[in-house]
């Protein structure tokens, strides 16, 4: 196949590239970087991705994400580099396998109702008052029971239980429970994929709903009458009875809380425990769970010393301008030739004018100070290193990290560091900050 073929399909799924090489350069199939094959093309998804000696000359065809650097004969460089190279795998080389329209030992009950092109697999158990939208496949030994919808387009792979009665009781006097009959279903919308072995428990009177685009992999409890947002996505987590999961979450090995409301965009790290709400475009992480920080350019800007944690991080990100070294220098009188476009620059041992290593701790008093802690505190004291030379048009990455916690002297040390484009510390150092007092 000629390269051309694959940017003509790139082209006609308005997937944004750059392409450079040849386009009558032939490939076949595709290979991992890690256990590259001659002549097939590969993904780079970071430059630290490339292993050490790796022969980039070698690879036939390389899809990058941006910044990725390397002496590839044909590269297309791409912000959607994962999405663009597994699309081309599929649609060039994911030929799907024939298999028959409802497998061997599958039960169908009269109620339930198929749309067009449902595939079911072998033992497979589907009883009670259910549909299933066009073009859905269900994988084998999937067992789903009572009031269920499933929309189009969807994937439920092996071992899914859905539709079963959640776990509520009531109790008497003597302890003694009685489990509390559910009435309503499951509602799963379009374009919904569910991994190996999840539980989707029925809503009580209401549904449990799982909205358009949501995808979940293996082995996620989602507990009766939760309302899971579109284009969610679930790792390896539980969630209890009435929560509600805004668009766009992500929740990955953890645990929630029954009745607790989780914003759209926030992230939830890996094996954390949240106990209480958590606001849209905020990342959580721990246990039990606490805010690590804001997305979406809302920062946390009041952290008290009881809020801080250890590995609680805050960051921003700003390109170097000529323009930030002159209005640095304005205000400082530091006019050294170096920083600036002179004979005297271009003859120095980085061969261009570089940035004042001071500008780069501006970028760390500002995350300090509006960030974290944020308001009202005070710099008791700064470290720093400056590891490599930081030139005009770069963007530089400030991150703020929790080292250290004082709390009955009301100090806390943090680690400061700023990275180029290419993940390199430019500059690192250690802070100590007195944080705002409790009011």
């Amino acid at each position: 196949m000629k390269i051309s073929e694959i940017l003509r399909f790139l082209d006609a799924e308005q997937i944004p590239y750059v392409f450079r090489g040849s386009a009558e350069s032939e490939v076949a199939r595709f290979s991992s970087l890690t256990h590259y094959k001659p002549g097939t093309f590969t993904w780079v998804k970071t430059q630290e991705n490339l292993p050490e000696g790796f022969d980039c000359a070698a690879v036939a065809l390389a899809f990058v994400s941006e910044g990725v650097t390397g002496a590839f004969p044909n590269v297309i460089e791409t912000p959607q580099s994962k999405h663009a190279f597994f699309s081309v795998m599929e649609h060039f080389y994911g030929e799907e396998e024939s298999r028959p329209a409802i497998g061997q030992f599958t039960y169908l009950s009269p109620r339930v109702k198929l749309g067009k092109n449902v595939r079911i697999g072998h033992n497979c158990t589907l009883d009670g008052d259910i549909t299933i939208g066009d073009d859905t496949v269900i994988w084998n030994g999937v067992t789903i029971v009572n009031h269920v919808t499933i929309g189009c387009r969807c994937e439920i792979q092996s071992g899914c239980v859905i539709g079963h009665d959640g776990f509520g009781y009531t109790e008497d006097e003597a302890h003694n429970k009685t489990m509390v009959r559910h009435f309503g279903g499951v509602t799963i919308g379009d374009e919904v994929r569910l991994g190996m072995n999840n539980v989707i428990a029925r809503g009580v009177i209401d549904d449990t709903v799982l909205g358009n685009g949501v995808k979940m992999a293996d082995l996620c409890h989602v507990g009766h009458n939760n309302m899971v947002g579109d284009r969610s996505t679930l790792i390896n987590s539980a969630l209890f009875g009435s929560c509600h999961i805004g668009e766009n979450a992500y929740i990955t090995y953890s645990v929630v809380k029954n009745q607790t409301h989780i914003g759209e965009n926030a992230l939830i790290g890996m094996a954390s425990n949240v106990l209480h709400d958590v606001e849209a475009n905020t990342v959580v992480v721990g246990n039990p769970a606490r805010t690590l920080r804001k997305t979406g350019g809302e920062k946390v800007s009041e952290w008290t010393i009881s809020r801080l944690f250890i590995g609680a991080a805050a960051e921003s990100v700003n390109a170097i301008s000529m323009e930030n070294a002159q209005g640095y220098a304005a205000i400082t009188g530091d006019n050294n030739p170096l920083h600036f476009d002179t004979e005297e620059a271009y003859r120095s041992r980085y061969g261009k004018p570089i940035a004042h290593g001071m500008i780069l701790a501006g970028f760390v008093s500002g995350v300090i100070g509006s960030q974290m802690p944020g308001r009202g505190c005070i710099y008791e004291s700064q470290t720093m290193r400056f590891l490599r030379p930081v030139f005009y048009g770069e963007t530089i990455t400030t991150r703020v990290t929790v080292r250290e916690l004082y709390p009955e002297r009301n100090r806390v040390v943090l680690a400061t560091e700023c990275y180029n484009e290419q993940g390199q510390a430019v500059m690192s150092g250690e802070a100590v900050v007195l944080p705002r007092k409790e009011v």
